[in-house]
């Protein structure tokens, strides 16, 4: 198994360094450890597999929105919501 990804702290272009800003290439993935597992074809072939799965629930998703426009609309109300949610808690 493949355990849950902890730091979150340079996802989305959070950051200027690495190329971790960029929109394209992999960032991640250029780790040595990380290129060491793509070099096993199983490993590989379970990661394309795994990516294009937009209808089908796989646990622990809270729901499936059945195309990347619909988990796109999904992710920027959850993370509006969450913002203000958070705003209200720690406004002075």
């Amino acid at each position: 198994t493949f355990g849950p990804v902890w730091d979150f702290d340079i996802a989305m272009g959070n950051v200027n360094y690495l190329g971790a800003d960029q929109t394209t290439g992999w960032h991640i993935r250029n780790a040595l450890w990380f290129r060491r597992m793509f070099e096993d074809p199983a490993f590989a072939a379970r990661v394309t597999a795994r990516w294009p799965i937009l209808t089908t629930w796989v646990w622990s998703n809270r729901a499936v929105f059945g195309s990347y426009d619909g988990e796109l609309l999904a992710l920027r109300d959850w993370l509006s919501i969450r913002v203000a949610w958070m705003d209200a808690q720690l406004a002075p």
